[in-house]
């Protein structure tokens, strides 16, 4: 559900351009020719072959201005959608989920440790990183429902139509299960995933939504390295619909403290 092009739809509509091609070559060379075409109402080769180059070139120009598109709302690395992409599909599925009464959770990970993966390890295995944990996210959400971007460095969202917190928890079980045998891989100490969660308010906007579920992930960074004591079994927090969290409260000093101390 991710905003890239399938292949499959890509080259349907290359098939579409060569069999107009096909259907139009042989058009313009019984013309060239003076064949039986040749003996239709008055219209010259010239009109022919200019309306033909015409609508060819009308084909090309939108072709481009779809791929600049696409490309306009892709992250290049990993191609999952961009921040870009993300603040458009969550307004979506907030009406989506407005109109018909269901349940939408955003998952926030953030890739723990990733600095020291690209300073031992090189960027080059840091991009490595990047796209596996891109694939798990894809792979371990709930096909043609979720949908996964890449927000940042190495901040990732996922989009849950339909998914309340419990549901939500279990997409990131998976999550979490898929990734950390990729870190120990890495042989980098303390290498992990930090997660937050948000499921929707009745009064929420998409910003508010998002800013809920990378508090609730901040949180779950902080309590790693200094409130340890203080990490919810199962160590996930959430942001749930009931308020009064504490990811709901006014927050704007206490999480750029965080992001600068935990960057």
């Amino acid at each position: 559900m991710n905003s890239a092009a399938h292949p499959r739809e890509r080259g349907g509509r290359r098939g579409t351009a060569w069999l107009y091609l096909l259907i139009l070559v042989p058009l313009v060379t019984e013309l060239l020719e003076g064949g039986e075409l040749s003996r239709a109402p008055r219209v010259s080769v010239t009109e022919v072959v200019m309306t033909l180059l015409l609508a060819l070139s009308v084909l090309i120009i939108n072709r481009q201005a779809t791929r600049l598109a696409r490309a306009a709302m892709t992250d290049p690395l990993t191609k999952l959608g961009n921040r870009r992409a993300l603040t458009q599909q969550v307004e979506r599925e907030l009406t989506r989920s407005r109109r018909l009464g269901h349940p939408l959770s955003l998952v926030f990970i953030d890739l723990d440790r990733f600095k020291a993966i690209n300073d031992r390890l090189g960027h080059q295995q840091g991009d490595r990183t990047l796209r596996a944990m891109a694939e798990i996210m894809t792979r371990e959400g709930r096909r043609d429902v979720d949908s996964s971007y890449r927000v940042g460095g190495d901040e990732f969202v996922m989009i849950c139509p339909g998914a309340d917190l419990s549901a939500a928890r279990e997409i990131v079980r998976r999550v979490r299960d898929r990734a950390r045998p990729l870190f120990k891989a890495l042989g980098v100490n303390d290498a992990d995933i930090s997660v937050g969660t948000a499921e929707r308010r009745h009064e929420d906007s998409g910003e508010d939504l998002l800013w809920r579920a990378d508090v609730a992930m901040y949180r779950d960074k902080a309590a790693k390295t200094r409130e340890p004591s203080r990490r919810p079994a199962g160590g996930l927090f959430e942001s749930s619909t009931a308020g009064g969290d504490a990811s709901s409260l006014d927050t704007d000093l206490w999480l750029s403290g965080q992001r600068s101390s935990h960057r």
